[in-house]
């Protein structure tokens, strides 16, 4: 019988030691900021993209700190504190907008606080104080009955527009069944077909996007908030730079260093093209192409960011041919494939094949699942795996390993190959440049 190994806790202690002594050293040397509390302090790693050896400290820390929680909890508590009362607690506050409502500079009272967010104040101090045991808010020693922002609360606004999407009901109601998705079927199904859980949580079994688009909100731009949530991941996982875009394709090469225009297929409301163009040589230009509902949206940010002369948006359904007079050196399918299971991601990519012919390139940006359990920090890869389910749940779709990627390609016309793939430092995406050869 096999065994596995548990470290004694005071051999977990000094893991955990050793790693964080590493780390803020690390920090020092390079002179970045150290973390912290504070409402002031760093929400992200993002200063460290550049720093590799920090990045990996920081992963072994990490994963040494769930270790030695594991080990002080045991299992009965592990479960207990796996509750969802968590999750439930920020979902109210989000929803409320408190953080959007507490001052970012000072404390407020939470009387106050209430009238600002209309809600019961004595209910809403009940929320927070679980709040503060999460480290999300907190209430000064010398003003009970107050409350801040610790860094984690400051960071909130941020990300809202994901965290609303996430909490949503939509979302969860697809976990409820995911156990009857998962059971086997009692007449035999199509190949490859499999139950959606959010197909069958919905009284009218619809799928994830139609849902979205008519009931998801009143006013009918659930498309849009959809693509809101998107860019606040994006931003939350790549912060201000994008710098896993700018470095993770060869952009120098694209028609043979001529430039020419770049098809962002399913590219939402140009998110990442506004906030990269300024970076990339002149001489490449960009069609967004995405439903109508993005339309607006996307023309607002682009005319935000000044970039009317390199980035334009085409309504288009990307399960229909590409039109035949743009002749693109490379199209974009940026976090789109994931959301569609093998057959339709064939339907998706199929239709490149002709200007694929003639040389454009298909540059893709997904996260790829290790092939193996411990290839990568466990932290990563639970993150890995956390959208890998999410994907079940609301597409029946998933994520995939780097041999997944292969035969999906080869799948569409055996031509297809990936030419490259990149690993961004501390980024959850890789990125793969995709080739056709004739």
């Amino acid at each position: 019988m096999s065994t596995l190994p548990s470290p004694s806790l005071i051999q977990q202690a000094q893991a955990i030691l050793k790693a964080a002594t590493s780390l803020q050293n690390q920090l020092d040397q390079h002179g970045l900021p150290q973390p912290g509390f504070e409402a002031s302090s760093p929400q992200d790693w993002h200063h460290a993209l550049d720093h590799e050896d920090i990045l990996k400290t920081r992963s072994a820390l990490i994963d040494a700190s769930q270790v030695m929680l594991n080990l002080a909890l045991g299992p009965i508590d592990t479960l207990i504190h796996a509750a969802p009362t968590r999750l439930e607690v920020l979902r109210t506050l989000d929803a409320l907008g408190v953080a959007q409502a507490v001052p970012i500079d000072g404390p407020i009272s939470v009387t106050d606080l209430a009238a600002k967010v209309k809600v019961n104040a004595g209910l809403l101090y009940r929320q927070l104080k679980f709040a503060y045991l999460m480290g999300f808010f907190h209430e000064p020693v010398d003003k009970p009955g107050w409350v801040a922002h610790t860094a984690f609360s400051a960071a909130m606004p941020r990300f809202s527009p994901y965290t609303q999407l996430r909490y949503s009901r939509l979302f969860y109601s697809g976990a409820w069944e995911v156990a009857n998705a998962l059971k086997v079927w009692e007449e035999p199904a199509p190949e490859g077909h499999v139950q959606v859980p959010v197909e069958l949580a919905d009284p009218k079994h619809r799928g994830m996007w139609k849902i979205l688009e008519e009931d998801y909100d009143p006013d009918g731009k659930g498309h849009e908030k959809f693509a809101a949530g998107m860019k606040a991941l994006v931003a939350a996982h790549s912060g201000s730079s994008f710098a896993q875009y700018i470095r993770g394709f060869d952009w120098a090469a694209l028609g043979h260093g001529k430039g020419g225009l770049v098809v962002d297929v399913g590219g939402g409301n140009g998110h990442i093209e506004a906030n990269i163009v300024k970076d990339l040589p002149q001489n490449i230009k960009f069609i967004i192409q995405d439903l109508a509902a993005n339309e607006t949206a996307a023309n607002q940010l682009i005319k935000q960011h000044e970039a009317q002369d390199r980035i334009g948006f085409h309504v288009h359904d990307f399960f229909q041919p590409q039109p035949p007079n743009l002749h693109p050196v490379a199209y974009i399918l940026s976090r789109v494939l994931h959301d569609w299971q093998d057959e339709d991601a064939v339907k998706i990519i199929k239709p490149m094949i002709p200007a694929m012919e003639q040389g454009a390139k298909l540059f893709v940006s997904e996260r790829i699942l290790p092939d193996q359990m411990g290839e990568i920090p466990v932290h990563r890869e639970e993150a890995l795996r956390t959208i890998d389910i999410l994907m079940f749940t609301l597409f029946g779709a998933k994520e995939r390993t780097q041999q997944d990627w292969t035969r999906l390609f080869a799948s569409v016309d055996h031509r297809l190959r990936v030419q490259v793939v990149r690993h961004p430092p501390a980024s959850v995406f890789s990125m793969m440049e995709v080739v056709l050869d004739t």
